[in-house]
């Protein structure tokens, strides 16, 4: 007699072929071809199939006529998937091909993958109909238009700012071009930054080549050295250095 098993039951009995701390590899199919076309490879896979969990899928699908307007458009009349799982990392070279190698040599008989026990890393293979891939390729069209005319101008300015900052002859001249597209006040704070930056280099790296010498962990030592010293520098240069500048200007005679 028919039973209510519950869905948790249901679930748990699905996900018993499906455990988590695993490794997978997984392919599928859509196809129309005939059974006798299909069974040398179903004998095959069953054949090479790795040990279990890994399985096959396979629904009889026969979608019949397409009402709604859905995305991923692509179905056939018999579906299948392929499921290779795995416990031991060190098995990935023995087992991680094996789905997509048995569904290329299907490749012949498949009008395209579904989005779900697919491997595009592996194996790629259309999942659109060709109406909606036309469909879709044209809303890209049109958005990619819409979004450039909307911001044309702000793309155009930026791209003249790059154009000239990013592409100096010198140094020299991409420090130069970078302060010129900045205001006075914008140009003095990146000015002490850099200085505090440039100096914290400079003294860190001279202070351990004094007291410690080259060593092989020299850069590394360094660098513990210079985040601390900039963690005091760079305050400085934004405090400490206007504040001493304007003091200087103040009592100074012009």
């Amino acid at each position: 007699p028919a039973f209510d098993p519950g869905i948790n039951a249901l679930y748990k009995t699905v996900m018993s072929h499906y455990p988590e701390n695993h490794h997978y590899g997984v392919d599928n199919m859509w196809t129309h071809a005939p059974l006798e076309d299909l069974m040398p490879y179903i004998k095959e896979i069953a054949r090479t199939l790795p040990p279990a969990p890994s399985h096959m899928l396979w629904l009889n699908w026969h979608p019949g006529q397409i009402q709604s307007d859905m995305a991923y458009s692509n179905e056939d009349n018999i579906y299948i998937a392929l499921y290779t799982i795995w416990k031991n990392a060190g098995d990935t070279s023995k087992y991680g091909d094996w789905a997509a190698s048995m569904m290329g040599k299907m490749n012949h008989m498949s009008t395209g993958i579904q989005l779900a026990d697919e491997g595009l890393h592996k194996r790629t293979a259309p999942f659109l109909s060709d109406a909606n891939l036309k469909k879709s390729s044209k809303l890209e069209q049109t958005e990619t238009q819409k979004a450039c005319s909307t911001n044309g101008i702000a793309d155009q300015k930026l791209n003249n700012f790059f154009h000239e900052v990013c592409e100096p002859k010198t140094f020299a001249d991409f420090f130069y071009n970078i302060m010129i597209h900045f205001t006075k006040a914008n140009a003095r704070l990146f000015s002490n930054i850099s200085v505090s930056i440039v100096m914290t280099i400079v003294m860190t790296g001279g202070m351990l080549l004094v007291h410690s010498g080259y060593c092989v962990n020299f850069f590394k030592l360094w660098l513990n050295d210079f985040l601390v010293g900039c963690c005091i520098a760079v305050p400085t240069g934004l405090i400490i250095v206007p504040v001493i500048t304007k003091w200087v200007y103040v009592n100074t005679d012009n």
